[in-house]
């Protein structure tokens, strides 16, 4: 499980790569992943790309981000084709909370206007 983090290096959620699944801090389900992009788990709505654990809005730019990359943003991407959503998983423990990483420079594509809770409520 990676912690993600804003553009202020707070702890905003977790990203297990293994199941896919982002978790907010207090563990709650909040976004599934499937083929690169994320979902939301409230309403199933498109929530943007994550490329390794770098979260990205529908306009590329970088909402969130994990400390083993350095995050990126992209061009605008195209929105994809919606998926099937997965059963609701099994709420894993809460991880050791993280040393908070250094707050990393502004990334290509430059930082999300949006918050994480924006993100996944689609605004």
């Amino acid at each position: 499980m990676k912690a993600l983090y804003d553009a202020g290096a707070n702890l905003v959620g977790w990203y297990d790569r293994v199941t896919a699944d982002i978790w907010d801090p207090t563990m709650h389900w909040v976004a599934y992943v499937v083929d690169g992009n994320a979902w939301s788990v409230q309403g199933d709505r498109w929530c943007g790309p994550v490329a390794g654990t770098t979260c990205l809005d529908r306009q590329g730019c970088v909402v969130a981000w994990g400390s083993d990359q350095t995050p990126e943003g992209t061009s605008i991407p195209v929105t994809p084709p919606h998926p099937v959503r997965p059963i609701t998983p099994m709420t894993p423990e809460t991880p050791m909370t993280p040393p908070e990483p250094l707050t990393p420079p502004t990334p290509a594509g430059g930082w999300s206007v949006m918050s994480f809770g924006g993100w996944l409520e689609g605004r």
